[in-house]
């Protein structure tokens, strides 16, 4: 019934609600237009319901999520420094002193 609106930049929100002939529309064929576009957008928001409910706990959980991929890697990243340095270290036959806490 009611078509897209073509994608272009720098559209504003009531750019992309209003039809592009808004003004050479009269007054109820633009009432009934924008209430059409209204209707679109409140059921997309219905549609998008549950998958916020089932996703919205995981998304509140990411900044979370990331702290501990961060320092799981720099832990990996300082054992394989570790490792190397260790491996460098008997081939001069030294060896690095441990302090064990």
């Amino acid at each position: 019934m009611y078509d897209l609106p073509v994608k272009q930049k720098n559209r504003s929100i009531i750019n992309r609600i209003l039809p592009n002939n808004f003004k050479q529309q009269e007054p109820l064929q633009m009432l009934e237009n924008v209430i059409g576009k209204v209707y679109q957008i409140l059921k997309y928001i219905e549609k998008s319901g549950p998958y916020i409910e089932k996703y919205g706990p995981i998304i509140k959980e990411m900044p979370t999520m990331y702290k501990v991929m961060k320092t799981i890697n720099e832990l990996e990243n300082k054992e394989k420094e570790s490792n190397r340095l260790n491996i460098q270290n008997k081939d001069r036959g030294e060896s690095i002193p441990k302090l064990y806490i």
